[in-house]
């Protein structure tokens, strides 16, 4: 069903509910539903996917995401650069991002065939506010960690409720390294709640060779 003009989708405690859009969806029917100003989901325990591969063409109003209590989704944001080139000339307006009680969620952006580090990602450079809390596996922003990810905008970044369990599963431990070294306006950072003495966050000055806790809350 497509609705061109719609602009909130609202989706709520549907169980047997795996997929919003087929994953590999066309970038035409993707422009069909690009006035979308908000999405939120709550409750939708079999979803796999927020959104179809590739979804720069349907974001380019879309300005807050929501996503609660969702427990098989791994990732919010799938990118193959293998057809990247579907997303050309699109740039998202997403500015917020929250996802909570997500038990699978492993990382925000997924990137696929990514070959060069030196190649910018800037689809998403308008983000300013990400909240995660209670995904207790959430490790990375984005994966590859090396990959050159266009987050200029933010300014707010609020981690909660890291439940890392397993002695074993480093996979699990978060790592927020790459917001204190490239996140130059990032003005508010809150990381609280991490039931695991393993995980250590260091702030590093550039100016001496020497590197301060932050003490985690």
């Amino acid at each position: 069903v497509v609705i061109p003009k719609l602009k909130k989708l609202d989706i709520n405690n549907m169980e047997n509910l795996k997929q919003i859009w087929p994953c590999h969806l066309p970038t035409v029917e993707k422009n069909n539903v690009s006035m979308l100003r908000v999405i939120s989901v709550r409750s939708c325990d079999s979803l796999t996917n927020i959104f179809p591969d590739n979804p720069l063409p349907m974001l380019n109003n879309l300005e807050v995401l929501k996503v609660y209590y969702c427990d098989s989704i791994e990732s919010i944001f799938n990118i193959d650069f293998e057809i990247v080139s579907e997303m050309n000339g699109y740039i998202s307006r997403l500015r917020s991002i929250t996802v909570d009680y997500l038990s699978n969620l492993r990382e925000l952006w997924r990137m696929r065939g990514v070959n060069n580090s030196n190649i910018l990602i800037n689809g998403f450079q308008g983000v300013q506010s990400i909240t995660i809390s209670g995904c207790k596996r959430f490790k990375d922003i984005f994966t590859p960690v090396t990959t050159s990810f266009d987050l200029d905008a933010l300014i707010n970044y609020t981690a909660d409720e890291w439940n890392v369990l397993s002695e074993v599963d480093d996979y699990s431990i978060p790592d927020v390294t790459y917001l204190l070294r490239t996140r130059h306006h990032l003005k508010y950072l809150q990381l609280s709640s991490i039931y695991d003495k393993r995980v250590e966050v260091t702030i590093y000055n550039n100016s001496t060779t020497t590197t301060t806790p932050l003490p985690l809350l």
